[in-house]
C-alpha cells in the first residue's frame, strides 16, 4: 500500500467514525499535537489532539440523528488530503453555540429537521495520523438554511 493510499484511508476513517466512534477509535488516527479549526463549538472541541476532535463529535452527535458524511471524492497530493462529502442527518437536540472567547453565544432549540449540505474536508497527514484539519463546513451554512443559524454565524465558521 503507498503513502498516498494510507493517508487516504486515515482520512476516511475520521469522518466514518464520527457519528459513533469512541475515544480510543479518535486515538487511533488523530495525532496527540492536532489542530482543527472550529469556533462555534464549546472550548473542549477547540483543544488539540483525539480529545478535541472527539469533543468536537460528541458536540454534533448532541444536536443531530442519522449523522453521516458519504464520500464523494477523496484527493491527495503527498501528506495533504481533501474529501468532498455529504452530510446528512436530522436535527434532535438542542445546538448550544460558543463566541470565540468560548463564552455561550445561544441555544437553538432542536426542530426535527432534515439536512444535506455539501463539505470539504482537508487534513494533513504525518506517519499515519491527522495533524491538521481545516476545511469548508458548509453544514453550518446549510444548517442554517433550516433556521438553525444565522448566514453570518455559518459565515464565520
Amino acid at each position: 500500500m503507498s503513502s498516498t493510499t494510507s493517508a487516504k484511508q486515515v482520512a476516511v476513517r475520521s469522518l466514518e467514525i464520527l457519528p459513533t466512534g469512541n475515544r480510543a477509535h479518535f486515538d487511533a488516527v488523530i495525532h496527540p499535537v492536532a489542530h482543527r479549526e472550529g469556533t462555534l463549538e464549546a472550548p473542549a472541541a477547540r483543544l488539540p489532539g483525539p480529545h478535541g476532535f472527539y469533543s468536537a463529535a460528541l458536540f454534533l452527535r448532541a444536536a443531530v440523528s442519522g449523522l453521516r458524511h458519504e464520500i464523494l471524492h477523496v484527493v491527495a497530493d503527498g501528506d495533504i488530503v481533501c474529501l468532498e462529502t455529504m452530510m446528512t442527518g436530522r436535527r434532535v437536540g438542542t445546538l448550544t453555540l460558543h463566541t470565540p472567547a468560548g463564552e455561550v453565544d445561544r441555544t437553538i432549540p432542536a426542530d426535527g429537521t432534515r439536512f444535506r449540505v455539501a463539505q470539504t474536508h482537508w487534513m494533513r497527514i504525518d506517519n499515519g495520523m491527522i495533524v491538521r484539519h481545516w476545511g469548508f463546513h458548509g453544514c453550518l451554512a446549510g444548517i442554517g438554511h433550516s433556521g438553525l443559524l444565522s448566514t453570518a454565524a455559518a459565515a464565520i465558521q
